[in-house]
């Protein structure tokens, strides 16, 4: 055994422990952390790599978040950096599961599918009001804050969009997001995009919290051809006795024409609220016809 006092790291910008590693991904890597002046736990997201255009996308996601105030939004405290080795951005430290992973667990009641869906649409009702696409809305992006449903926050902003951005080559658009929620403008590498495929890729969202089962596939090539070329699933197929109201919103958004569905979060929002009080049990699955 060695002797001498135990080694503590160095804190990141002489301020923060980084204790634990808690997600790679291909653009970023969170770290849960300690703020030394605060004492509170933070989350910090770096960089994966360290070219001009993920850096540039990198300072662009902590700008966009540093703009953005909703309780339904993860919140920036703080960001910096100039290169790859010090670039970060601080956030609240969120406990909870992921969308994704209580989904695994089993498929949610009707009413805890909603409240998921309409606090997503509460975030992305901000998003939209600030002119800003966020471009990857899926289960692994909502985090319901204690297991609650009415605690989802929206999370990464890694390649959300200004709608006023122009010029975005058909590959730039492809530098990011998840085919089986991905509208099908956004899939066909549209320059073009706005709250609509947001309010898509809400609607994918929504469908498989009531149903199981994502609306499509996430092969890529599979993915393109069921939202561009064949009609969009209709939830009544799969579910008995959901109310004719919630069958339409999800229909509406997930139509293949963009101006069919709601405009933006806060009209998904409305419609949402107007559903009352649902049943605090999973919808019954129709038997598939053989």
């Amino acid at each position: 055994m060695s002797g001498g006092p135990p080694q503590h790291p160095t804190p990141f910008q002489g301020r923060y422990v980084l204790d634990e590693h808690v997600h790679s991904g291909g653009m970023a890597r969170v770290f849960r952390a300690i703020d030394l002046e605060t004492q509170e736990v933070v989350a910090i997201k770096r960089p994966a790599r360290g070219d001009d255009a993920s850096l540039a996308r990198f300072f662009e996601e902590a700008k966009i978040l540093s703009e953005l105030d909703h309780p339904a939004i993860v919140r920036a405290y703080s960001s910096g950096g100039k290169d790859f080795d010090d670039a970060h951005l601080v956030m609240e430290w969120l406990s909870g599961a992921t969308l994704a992973e209580c989904l695994v667990a089993g498929r949610l009641s009707v009413q805890e599918a909603v409240t998921v869906a309409r606090r997503a649409a509460e975030a992305l009702s901000a998003v939209h009001r600030a002119k800003i696409v966020h471009r990857d809305v899926k289960p692994t992006n909502l985090i319901l804050c204690d297991g609650s449903p009415a605690r989802t926050k929206l999370l990464d902003f890694g390649i959300a969009r200004r709608e006023a951005t122009r010029g975005l080559s058909a590959h730039a658009s492809f530098a990011g997001g998840t085919w089986a929620y991905m509208s099908p403008e956004q899939a066909m590498g549209s320059a073009e995009l706005g709250a609509r495929v947001d309010v898509y890729a809400l609607g994918c969202v929504l469908f498989e919290c009531l149903t199981g089962s994502p609306a499509f596939p996430s092969d890529r090539a599979q993915a393109v051809v069921a939202k561009v070329w064949q009609p969009p699933p209709n939830l009544g197929d799969f579910c008995r006795d959901l109310p004719a109201a919630l069958l339409k919103i999800v229909s509406r958004a997930l139509a293949t024409d963009p101006t069919l569905r709601q405009r933006d979060g806060g009209a998904l929002v409305v419609e949402l609220l107007a559903l009352g009080t649902l049943p605090s049990e999973p919808a019954t699955l129709k038997v598939p016809s053989r």
